[in-house]
């Protein structure tokens, strides 16, 4: 009977914590569009997403290779 009721309580858990961080920051952007809160906003020279890098298309045809006999060698212990 015990491991049931902490078997609950885990699931109750895994429930709960996404979803009340869920509520908590959908009133956080409630209180900031009202005016309640302050904006968050960015600071100077700080970008959302990073700079892309120009690939090395010889070293991804490299990585892919691997990739692809890697592949190659799983299919082929599962098949003898």
């Amino acid at each position: 009977m015990n491991n049931l009721i902490w078997l609950f309580l885990f699931i109750a858990v895994c429930i709960l914590v996404p979803v009340s961080g869920a509520v908590i920051r959908r009133i956080d952007y409630y209180l900031q569009i009202t005016g309640r809160k302050k904006m968050r906003t960015l600071k100077d020279g700080q970008d959302i997403y990073p700079e892309k890098t120009e690939k090395d298309p010889q070293f991804e045809s490299l990585a892919h290779e691997a990739g692809m006999h890697s592949i190659q060698n799983t299919i082929s212990r599962i098949g003898s």
